[in-house]
């Protein structure tokens, strides 16, 4: 488990928390959300969930995710150590962010048959922590009921910040930016490699790979150039994020909100390419169509032809040095779609998706 300190609490200055977390890759997305939260007990976490402290209370925030602390997702001996030492002092104080909650899998999967347990960690986890929150509407739909209070849900942030003016898709590179570890991107990879043609017709004309090298060669599509980058700085891969056209994620549809992938394609303004299959439709007020793409919808001949447009004849006109356009110049047919993907990460999640 890895401590991130935030310093000592003490009455004269603005309580802090120490985030405790599983031992994960440093590159991992819990790893980066935990950094971003660090630090930020006063200005961001007790508002949220309504839990009230005073200025000698001991905080402590753990990063939950069963299989980050367990083989088989029941970390019995740390929730029953958290107990202890909740109990040990009326002034310290337990904050969870549900980043997973159990398995759900098919029963010829062992998940499935970890799952009941699992879920009666997590009840276990419920009693003896103060409040929390979670990134997904889903997670806490099941964490009400199941009697968490107080609670909130957050959104995943940007895990390579924000652009404050992204520009318009006119003025990008006809690029398709595949980034992240090293299992999402050949997992984004297999599912291109099943849609043969799709980034052709996209009006794609190259390919930028960014992330961790990958144990065999990214496979070649259609013969389009492939840049393989490696490892980069957020402020580099923000830089090639804010001058592509399209960026590829492969995630569960039902989570994509808690993907920070997903939030930095949006946030940089890239146009979001979702490759799962799966309802187009979640709680989390994300629909294929306004804030991202899939290659289902993309088998549609009118969405296509109105997707090249934005990715293909724009860029390329800006690649021949034509003026410069704003964002009126997108065709009207695509501009809600722009701006939806600008915009994915500040729209407030308005429905619940019951499990």
């Amino acid at each position: 488990m890895t401590p991130i300190p935030a310093g000592a609490p003490r009455r004269d200055r603005p309580l802090a928390a120490c985030h405790l977390l599983p031992s994960l890759d440093r590159h991992d997305g819990l790893c980066a959300y935990a950094s971003a939260l660090a630090g930020e007990a006063d200005g961001l976490l007790l508002p949220h969930t309504g839990l009230s402290l005073a200025r000698q209370d001991t905080l402590l925030v753990l990063h939950y995710s069963g299989y980050g602390y367990a083989a088989n997702g029941v970390p019995r001996e740390l929730i029953r150590q958290l107990g202890q030492w909740r109990q040990a002092d009326p002034q310290r104080r337990l904050l969870v962010v549900f980043h997973e909650l159990f398995a759900r899998q098919p029963p010829w999967r062992k998940g499935f048959w970890w799952a009941p347990l699992q879920r009666r960690a997590l009840r276990r986890l419920i009693r003896c922590c103060d409040g929390g929150f979670s990134t997904l509407q889903l997670h806490s739909a099941w964490l009400r009921r199941n009697g968490l209070e107080p609670f909130a849900t957050l959104p995943v942030p940007s895990n390579v910040g924000e652009t404050a003016e992204p520009l318009p898709l006119a003025r990008r590179q006809p690029r398709l930016v595949v980034f992240g570890g090293r299992g999402q991107r050949q997992a984004a990879y297999a599912a291109l490699l099943s849609q043969p043609g799709l980034l052709r017709h996209l009006g794609i004309g190259a390919i930028d790979d960014v992330g961790p090298p990958l144990p065999a060669p990214a496979p070649n599509f259609d013969d389009l150039p492939l840049r393989c980058h490696g490892l980069l700085s957020e402020a580099e891969v923000a830089r090639v994020l804010a001058t592509s056209a399209v960026a590829a994620v492969s995630y569960p549809l039902p989570f994509l909100a808690k993907s920070g992938i997903f939030a930095a394609i949006c946030a940089h303004g890239a146009l979001p390419l979702v490759l799962n299959a799966g309802p187009e439709d979640h709680a989390d007020g994300l629909s294929a169509g306004q804030q991202f793409i899939t290659p289902a919808r993309l088998q549609n001949s009118a969405w296509l032809e109105r997707s090249r447009s934005l990715v293909g004849d724009h860029a390329a006109a800006a690649a021949q040095n034509a003026s410069p356009t704003s964002a009126a110049a997108v065709p009207p047919a695509l501009q809600p779609l722009h701006e939806s993907a600008v915009q994915a990460r500040s729209e407030e999640h308005t429905s619940e998706l019951q499990s």
